[in-house]
């Protein structure tokens, strides 16, 4: 699965919509990778992308590189469950957070399960972290080729403070950030509303900027 060929499936989606002009692309934590290798390589057919507690890390020593998969965590292919009710009930978020938005979570876990054969399994394919990209991120971060703008939350375990700081200084003054207070990982499930306002603050200052391709500036 690599990023690439993710961002070719949203040209691919884009392409079917026959969309009218270029649109904005929000993606949140691995929606947020695809959306820089997006920005880099397609970034010319996108009005910006914002970037949603998805961390660009700084370079790794090379025994980190070599183990892709963030330290705890693992995946495993788990057998079917009998029914949906059952699957559902076993949905958790990684890494776990608190869930004031209880029925947030469980419209996600229900559309994250398929029925075949079997029973009901999850939409995931637990080799999803088994190699990783050869081109870096930071790499596509800064060939961006749309505006960027980074968003985290306050109490994530994903995009640490610092990692963020680096990220806006990879291209000083170009990238707008936001820290949405109290967020933690997954801000739509605890801060809807908060990480609703911080879109449309970005989308709103780069509605008012030339759509040129260049990276825009918003408000802090």
């Amino acid at each position: 699965y690599p990023r690439e060929g993710w961002a070719s499936d949203v040209v691919a989606v884009m392409d079917h919509a026959k969309l009218a002009d270029r649109p904005f692309l929000v993606g949140h934590s691995m929606g947020g990778f695809v959306s820089t290798v997006m920005a880099a390589l397609h970034g010319g057919r996108l009005a910006g992308a914002m970037l949603i507690d998805s961390p660009v890390t700084p370079p790794r020593p090379a025994e980190e590189v070599a183990k892709p998969v963030p330290a705890g965590w693992t995946f495993q292919r788990l057998a079917p469950y009998p029914d949906l009710e059952s699957a559902v009930s076993r949905f958790r978020l990684l890494p776990d957070q608190p869930i004031p938005y209880p029925f947030l979570v469980d419209f996600v876990a229900r559309k994250s399960v398929r029925k075949d054969e079997d029973g009901f399994a999850w939409k995931f394919d637990p080799r999803v972290f088994e190699k990783a990209s050869v081109t870096k991120l930071r790499d596509y971060f800064v060939a961006a080729k749309c505006p960027l703008a980074v968003v985290r939350g306050e109490k994530s375990s994903v995009l640490l403070r610092d990692v963020a700081d680096y990220m806006v200084g990879l291209l000083p003054g170009r990238v707008p950030f936001i820290e949405i207070p109290g967020g933690h990982h997954h801000l739509m499930f605890d801060q809807p509303l908060p990480l609703l306002a911080a879109i449309r603050q970005v989308l709103s200052d780069w509605e008012r900027s030339p759509r040129d391709g260049g990276v825009a500036v918003a408000s802090p």
